[in-house]
């Protein structure tokens, strides 16, 4: 995600951008104020329906390739398809994340079940993570005991499974902001380049003779595919612990804030995800001015923050003159 980053020189009045946006609303709570603003994902119904027809197709072709893994005696065949039963799993657990990341609130629950989906995210990118151990510890009893292989049968299983699997991804390749569907995204794509992999295998058997490429092969696809593992299970984790997301510089954000000409300092600064695709950041602002700023400020700042950064969610308490906040035990700096 690309952000453009603030001038640190340039000292602008939050006042000066008022835009009209539809479902823009700002509150003014004595001396706080609260805007809030959810980025909704569009064709929700197509979103779920890409779930059902991606677990149904990988889950009929899992089985498939199993039976003719174990009959061929393919280790990076059976890895492929270990691979793909993950993902049957990985995509069942995103779609429940994605249906939660749309509960509304309740007394309990004020942010409804959002916060589900990360949990969810975290195992997915674990269930990825153990599919690779699992490839290297057959690859290597493969490297120790070379088997005869069925190559033809190996690379006709194996292209269908590059069909299946591109197929399935190309139904997520929109709304990747939703880490739920770029997970899906994500796991479909490298099964679709494991099954690649098994067909260059295959056919390099098919020529030379040497099987011992079937192991080398699942080697490789767990080196190709690690970084991006791992990846998504650090980003995951920093939205789990209500880490700043990795797309956001909370320093820029802070400078920001100050760049406006009302805001005299800031303090007890929050950011975190709320779901897998909204961001919510609290703050208290100190005034220049002994008076409230008012609902425009509020409404301004609230935009630039959501534009800028992306945060939809954004709560602001207001401090006037020398108050100072008994509450914000959190940041060591107040």
């Amino acid at each position: 995600m690309l952000m453009r980053l603030p001038d640190k020189k340039h000292k602008h009045s939050c006042e000066d951008h008022d835009h009209d946006h539809k479902h823009d609303h700002a509150h003014d709570h004595g001396h706080g104020g609260h805007h809030h603003h959810h980025i909704e994902i569009k064709s929700e119904a197509d979103i779920s329906k890409a779930f059902v027809i991606g677990g149904v197709l990988n889950l009929v072709f899992v089985v498939f390739e199993l039976a003719i893994g174990f009959m061929t005696g393919s280790v990076s065949l059976i890895a492929d398809a270990v691979h793909n039963l993950s993902d049957v799993v990985a995509l069942f657990l995103s779609w429940i994340g994605f249906k939660l990341n749309k509960s509304k609130p309740s007394p309990q629950f004020t942010y409804g079940l959002k916060k589900t989906s990360l949990v969810i995210t975290f195992i997915n990118s674990i269930t990825l993570i153990l599919s690779l151990i699992y490839i290297l510890f057959e690859a290597y009893h493969r490297f120790i005991q070379p088997q005869p292989i069925a190559e033809d049968k190996i690379i006709l299983v194996a292209g269908l499974g590059i069909a299946v699997n591109f197929f399935s991804a190309f139904l997520f390749r929109k709304n990747q902001h939703d880490v739920n569907v770029k997970g899906a995204y994500l796991h479909l794509m490298m099964d679709a380049f494991i099954s690649l992999g098994v067909v260059v295998a295959g056919f390099g058997i098919k020529f030379t003779g040497w099987t011992i490429l079937d192991p080398i092969a699942a080697c490789l696809i767990v080196i190709f595919i690690a970084k991006g593992t791992f990846s998504l299970l650090r980003e995951s984790f920093v939205l789990l612990v209500a880490g700043v997301p990795l797309a956001i510089d909370s320093a820029q954000v802070r400078s920001q804030i100050l760049s406006c000409t009302e805001v005299a300092e800031i303090h007890d600064l929050h950011i975190w995800s709320l779901s897998s695709s909204d961001v919510a950041l609290t703050a208290h602002i100190k005034m220049k001015e002994q008076k409230h700023p008012g609902d425009l400020f509020l409404k301004n700042l609230s935009q630039m923050l959501r534009q800028k950064f992306t945060i939809s969610h954004v709560t602001i308490q207001i401090e006037i003159g020398d108050s100072q906040d008994v509450n914000c035990e959190l940041d060591n700096k107040c």
